[in-house]
């Protein structure tokens, strides 16, 4: 399987977006072997709040876990992960509990078969509806592989999408199809290349009569983080954009937000995320 080059991956399970600025900071607390813990505050344009981050490692098995408290309330979020390597095969079970005291489940298992690897999960959301989720991934011919993912709503209408993905010089190219649970159909293709300082992506979409949306990520890498513009096209032809910048500093992080919609109004925004010592 090609991994995806993003190097900034969410500690929190987007239960607290703005803590994706924590995987760029890494401390830990020698209390215990292999337990890391940590804890701090945020701010973002929504509110701000406090969190506490745990993970604990051990051999077949990695959970993390997290709470935190804001000015809509409490929630909290579990994820356990464990596997076989002798017999190829990987589950992962995660729920959220928002502040309303509501919970989100998803439980899925992957196994190595002779012909690629199988996905099976079920997922329970906030509303106790619940949907399954199955596919199946395999080398091809070319040296890259194909996928078929098939996803059940709790009124038993299917979603499905099956993509090839390619490897390039710089990066990987997949493109594929796909069918909504209401039966309308669409083609779409994702390109992420390297660059010097970062990476790019581009991303289209089309639906069924022949209208293409479109997106392109720029991310460059600074001395102290990142930043990314995103410029999107709609199927009638708006654009619209967004500059981000991260960047470390003493103690946590900050992330600065434009957003310019279609019509040239701009709305700009500061989050900061801040750890405890």
């Amino acid at each position: 399987m090609i991994c995806s080059f993003s190097k900034f991956r969410t500690l929190m399970l987007a239960a607290i977006p703005v803590i994706a600025f924590s995987t760029m900071m890494i401390t830990s607390d020698p209390a215990a072997a292999g337990e890391r813990q940590r804890s701090g505050s945020y701010k973002t344009e929504r509110g701000s709040g406090n969190f506490n981050t745990r993970k604990q490692a051990a051999q077949g098995e990695r959970s993390r876990s997290a709470d935190w408290t804001n000015n809509r309330g409490s929630g909290s979020t579990a994820q356990t992960r464990t596997w076989d390597r002798e017999n190829g095969t990987t589950t992962r079970d995660r729920s959220t509990t928002n502040t309303q005291g509501k919970t989100m489940t998803d439980s899925r298992t992957t196994a190595k078969t002779e012909t690629g690897v199988v996905t099976q999960g079920s997922r329970t959301g906030f509303n106790g509806e619940t949907s399954t989720y199955n596919s199946h991934t395999a080398k091809n011919d070319e040296g890259g592989y194909t996928t078929q993912s098939a996803r059940t709503n709790a009124e038993g209408n299917t979603a499905t999408r099956d993509s090839t993905t390619t490897k390039t010089e710089d990066g990987i190219s997949r493109t594929g199809t796909y069918t909504t649970v209401g039966g309308k159909t669409g083609s779409f293709t994702n390109d992420i290349s390297k660059t010097e300082d970062g990476l790019s992506k581009e991303k289209t979409r089309t639906n069924e009569a022949g209208q293409t949306a479109t997106q392109t990520t720029i991310r460059t890498q600074t001395e102290t983080g990142h930043t990314e513009t995103v410029t999107r096209t709609g199927i009638h032809g708006q654009t619209s954009h967004r500059d981000i910048a991260v960047e470390r500093v003493d103690g946590g992080a900050t992330k600065s937000v434009t957003q310019t919609g279609p019509k040239g109004k701009t709305r700009d925004w500061d989050s900061a995320i801040n750890f405890n010592r």
